[in-house]
């Protein structure tokens, strides 16, 4: 009995063990499938996805004491950059690595979209804000002149006017301008002397001034690609001329003439400038819009459309002539200029080459009309149509474009009329050469 004592008991204590060790955690098991609440309250850490009838991966064993040490380790912070290393994303453009630009490259490519954006919807690349151009036009050609005795086209060959323009914008919106012209020419009308060795009455060779104009000229840039230029100029009575002068001031009919032959020299479009003792108001409005990167260079569309109020300030009286007609002045004289502009510029301004086309349509400053029931005699005004191909170059002589030359060489064709007098048979042409700096 006492040799059976000593060979059970130790026996008997290691099968206790090992059902105790057997039972503690089916228990638990069972305890967790119960109350699966307390079960996460009793372990806040642990996985609530989790499946705890999910079958262990292969060469897991719940018996590992290696499982217990790693349930003993703290959980790493998901904020911490560490905490990404070796953990795989999605790969939803490919198995290995991602497609495209990544990384750097893709934030450059997203500062060259922003760019491009900009460079389309950012503000206008306005030229330099100021400028002082001469503008020249020498003009060949004829047309009426009421002032003289016997009426019929005068030749103007030749007159030149020469245009002296200054400009400043204020920022990027307000300008000022300021123009004067300054002509001369010798005319020839149809009268012949009296008598052999008299003079011509209606030959004259003169210089003669135009009106100063100053004004207001803002341009409103809608976008980038779309710009309206609009103004307001005002022509102060500083032009020379006299259509019905008296006897002893001959020259001054000369003067007028000249003044005439330069403003058809350039189509009628700028009458008001050279209309003389008479004060001007010039309403202008605008379109500008460009077409960039057509090919080498970029396309310009242009309209322009201004108002010439030509106000009466003063000359001398008409008086009756032979052929029982008299000089009128008319107190107000108008002249409104419709001009499309189409241009391509190419190698940044350097060549830029476009057909100007206009219709200038206003009443005349004098005619002459019956002395009887004033009536007219020669139905003046009506429309004048005026084509200009040119060629033009801006060209930069600091590398920010600050300071440079602008230049334009063209031909100005009357086509077709002449508001001025309405004289049949009448056509002008021009050749205008321009150059001036930007600053």
């Amino acid at each position: 009995m006492r040799l059976l004592d000593r060979t059970a008991l130790p026996a008997l204590v290691s099968t206790l063990l090992a059902g105790l060790l057997l039972a503690v955690p089916a228990v638990a098991h069972a305890q967790a499938e119960e109350d699966p609440e307390a079960a996460e309250e009793a372990d806040p850490e642990a996985d609530p996805e989790a499946d705890p009838d999910a079958a262990p991966e292969a060469g897991d064993d719940d018996d590992d004491d290696d499982d217990d040490d790693d349930a003993a380790l703290p959980k790493p912070d998901p904020n911490s950059e560490l905490s990404t290393w070796g953990v795989g994303g999605e790969e939803p453009e490919g198995r290995f690595r991602p497609r495209g630009k990544t990384g750097k490259l893709a934030e450059l490519e997203g500062e060259e979209d922003e760019a491009k954006q900009e460079e389309l919807e950012g503000p206008a690349e306005l030229p330099p804000p100021g400028y002082a151009y001469l503008d020249t036009v020498i003009g060949f050609g004829s047309l009426g002149i009421v002032g003289n005795e016997v009426q019929g086209a005068t030749d103007i060959t030749p007159t030149a006017s020469f245009l002296i323009n200054f400009g400043y914008r204020i920022g990027d919106t307000w300008g000022v301008y300021a123009r004067f012209p300054i002509s001369t020419g010798a005319n020839n009308g149809p009268a012949e002397p009296f008598t052999d060795g008299a003079s011509d009455p209606d030959e004259f060779k003169q210089i003669s001034t135009g009106a100063l104009e100053i004004g207001a000229a803002p341009i409103f840039t809608i976008t980038k690609k779309l710009w309206l230029p609009v103004g307001l100029g005002l022509t102060l009575p500083t032009g020379q001329g006299d259509m019905f002068p008296d006897p002893d001031n001959r020259g001054k009919l000369g003067q007028a003439v000249v003044n005439h032959a330069a403003a058809a020299s350039r189509g009628w479009e700028d009458r008001a400038l050279f209309a003389y003792q008479r004060v001007g108001i010039i309403p202008k409005v605008g379109v500008v819009y460009q077409i960039p990167d057509l090919g080498p260079g970029k396309l310009w569309l242009r309209a322009d459309t201004k108002l010439e109020i030509m106000i009466k300030t003063g000359g001398t009286d008409p008086v009756p002539r032979i052929d029982n007609t008299i000089g009128k002045v008319n107190s107000v004289a108008f002249n409104f200029v419709l001009a499309p502009d189409v241009s391509y510029e190419a190698f940044d301004g350097l060549l830029r080459g476009g057909l100007k086309f206009w219709v200038a349509a206003g009443t005349p400053l004098e005619e002459l009309v019956l002395v009887a029931d004033e009536s007219s005699v020669d139905s003046p005004g009506g429309a004048a149509f005026t084509l200009e191909p040119y060629v033009a170059t801006h060209y930069s002589f600091v590398d920010d474009g600050s300071f440079g030359l602008d230049a334009k060489i063209s031909l100005v064709g009357n086509a077709a009329g002449e508001p001025a007098t309405g004289e049949d048979g009448a056509g002008t042409l021009g050749f205008r050469i321009g150059a001036g700096v930007f600053f």
